[in-house]
């Protein structure tokens, strides 16, 4: 059974089935309506009725917005979903994985500097395998900046996010963090080489 019921916040009517909740229609104030054989009701504390008998079940034209919002959509309320908790043991399983990826991405700037610092003494002993070993850094580069890229274990960063959501992007910052990163290594590893070998 419907009960028409009048609105306190408006004065608006709406039908709602007896012993259920609903919105207001005209003000999205809350209404509760009573199980009653009656098929009209007023809700608790109406401001504009002094009683049951005086009251028109006509509803007041519904309300207008503001001009400044005239013309706008007006994008429904969205409510945001729980986060899911996780347990110690899925948090644990996945900072070893990022452990591990940020362990392949280190040992993989060590490969590129010992690359380059072997191109370089290469290049000062036997000419002609200088260049192809520093043209063999150099592809290393980007290889590894994809590898890099390919093995990021998304599925981990249950806590943190990645830094860069595409992997394209993660590649691209590998390479250029490599390309000086490893430069820089391999000329000190180089150095330490040179004082070595004039020592004994």
């Amino acid at each position: 059974m419907f009960v028409t019921m009048i609105c306190p916040n408006c004065g608006g009517s709406a039908q709602i089935e007896a012993g259920r909740s609903a919105m207001c229609p005209y003000c999205a104030s809350e209404l509760n309506a009573a199980n009653t054989d009656q098929g009209f009701a007023f809700a608790a504390d109406v401001k504009y009725a002094q009683n049951a008998a005086q009251n028109t079940q006509f509803a007041p034209p519904p309300a207008q917005l503001p001009s400044a919002y005239a013309g706008q959509q007006i994008s429904p309320v969205r409510y945001a979903q729980p986060e899911r908790q996780y347990s110690q043991a899925e948090l644990a399983a996945a900072r070893k994985k990022r452990s591990q990826w940020h362990l392949m991405n280190t040992a993989m700037f060590l490969i590129q500097a010992a690359v380059l610092t072997g191109a370089v003494c290469l290049s000062d002993y036997v000419s002609d395998y200088g260049i192809p070993a520093m043209l063999g850094w150099l592809l290393s580069l980007p290889v590894c900046g994809a590898l890099s890229a390919l093995m990021r274990p998304d599925e981990a960063y249950i806590e943190q996010k990645p830094m860069f959501r595409s992997k394209l992007l993660q590649g691209i910052m590998h390479f250029l963090v490599s390309l000086p990163a490893s430069a820089v290594l391999g000329g000190m590893m180089y150095a330490i080489l040179r004082v070595f070998t004039e020592i004994f």
